[in-house]
């Protein structure tokens, strides 16, 4: 295929100038320099997102009941998949015999390409699940339907790699989804699990904020909560709530007794809950280090007046996009497509929702059709961050007493909160683990709500 009358990204333009570039020095200097052209690199940290994580993304997508939108071609665009273990492989086997300008093409090949379709038939045959999927007829702007590349030539030039990109020596056990960067710090990204029948994912802070960082960058819709044990109970109480907590993009563990039901059940292994004001922290802290604007949704303007210089004082390079305080009250017709033009022509690349539980959910559930970019509800990150809270001392966060310490300071509006529903959660999590309960997760709703608070 010519490089000529098809579609580039910048990305893709910048490797291809890379690639002629590594060859010029590798002719003109005789420097020993490699081209290594693969396809859809995958491996035991690929993030499963949407056009980028394509196997990871079809299997996640399956297993959640999941809408995965097909983007043109009638499905049959083939993806060349390549692991990163067998890349590192090739790097090897360079480094053991170097060349001047060498070139491998190290996709292609029938073992290597899969088309969505035959993913998804490899999907529901794994899983026993159908796949939902939406048909756009559309193509992504981003590369040729098929891209073709031989690999035929690579052992013959790289005799230390047998074909297929396995090295002779390599253990007869498929070992590469244990393998990491020595020293690399270990990150837990396990996906959606069954907690009371709400769909909490067993994430920690390093999973969670890449994901929400990927979908800033790559403007797709994506709805981001944490959820304590009240988040939790308000899905067990209202069926349809929990549905549309369970289509939620990323759900956290906010609470250490969330925490724990995953450790319990699921055998998550977090050592630490995911929270939401220090998640919004992380969040804050790269979007201001790649210049992602914000928009701050929610609150009051009091509140908001003090929190927007001190997250200036904390991240100067932070780009607020936009401030805009609740209006506490119902959404008037049509009132949310004018919530989500002023969003989007603010510029911003995230948003952060604070108008407390449940309500905040219902609104980023509501707005995520709406706005291509990650919408976080926060809770009460806001007013810890405006300095109106403050946090309980490490100990009572590290020992779940957290609920004690807001109690003491609001008695008055919390005490239904934590005197009756955390025996209530402590109850269900306890028959859940003996199997007396089965707490089946109602499926991810999809219908639109005309009701909800701004």
């Amino acid at each position: 295929m010519s490089i000529d009358q098809c579609l580039h990204s910048v990305f893709g333009a910048s490797k291809v100038a890379a690639d002629v570039m590594a060859q010029e020095y590798g002719r003109y200097f005789g420097m020993k320099t490699a081209i290594f052209r693969g396809g859809t690199l995958t491996g035991p940290a690929h993030s499963a997102t949407e056009l980028h994580g394509f196997l990871g993304y079809v299997m996640r997508a399956n297993m959640e009941r999941r809408l995965y939108r097909i983007f043109g071609y009638k499905g049959k665009q083939v993806r060349d998949a390549i692991h990163s273990h067998d890349v590192l492989s090739a790097f090897e086997a360079f480094f053991r015999n170097p060349r001047s300008a060498a070139v491998y093409n190290l996709g292609g090949g029938r073992h290597s390409n899969c088309s969505n379709l035959e993913a998804f038939a490899m999907a529901e045959k794994i899983s026993g699940t159908e796949m939902v999927t939406e048909y756009v007829d559309e193509k992504p702007h981003r590369r040729p339907p098929v891209v073709d590349r031989l690999d035929g030539r690579v052992p013959g030039r790289l005799p230390a790699v047998e074909a297929g990109l396995r090295r002779p020596h390599d253990p007869p056990g498929d070992l590469r989804g244990q393998r990491r960067q020595v020293g690399a710090p270990t990150v837990i990204a396990q996906g959606k699990k069954n907690v009371l029948g709400v769909l909490v994912d067993a994430v920690d802070y390093e999973a969670a904020t890449a994901q929400i960082l990927d979908a800033a960058r790559e403007r797709r819709h994506y709805a981001v909560t944490a959820l304590a044990v009240h988040g939790v109970m308000t899905g067990v109480q209202d069926k349809a709530h929990n549905a549309r907590l369970n289509s939620f993009d990323l759900v956290t563990p906010d609470g250490q007794p969330v925490r724990g039901a995953l450790n319990l059940l699921h055998h998550a292994g977090l050592a630490d809950r995911v929270y939401g004001p220090e998640l919004t922290l992380r969040v804050l802290r790269q979007a201001a280090a790649e210049g992602l604007p914000v928009y701050l949704y929610g609150s009051t303007e009091p509140t908001l007046g003090k929190l927007v210089p001190a997250l200036e004082r904390m991240f100067p390079a932070l780009k607020i996009a936009g401030v805009e305080a609740s209006k506490f009250r119902s959404v008037q017709p049509g009132e949310d497509a004018e919530i989500a033009e002023r969003i989007k022509a603010s510029g911003a690349r995230i948003v952060l929702v604070g108008l407390g539980c449940p309500r905040q959910e219902i609104f980023t559930y509501a707005m995520r059709p709406l706005l291509d970019m990650p919408l976080l509800a926060v809770g009460a990150a806001f007013d810890y961050h405006a300095g109106l809270l403050k946090n309980p001392p490490a100990w009572m966060q590290k020992y779940a007493l957290e609920w004690l310490w807001r109690l003491g300071l609001e008695p008055k509006r919390l005490w239904k909160r934590y005197i009756l529903l955390n025996p209530a959660y402590l109850s269900r999590l306890a028959v859940q683990k003996a199997g007396l309960w089965k707490a089946a997760p109602p499926a991810p709703a999809t219908e639109r709500v005309h009701t909800f608070a701004v």
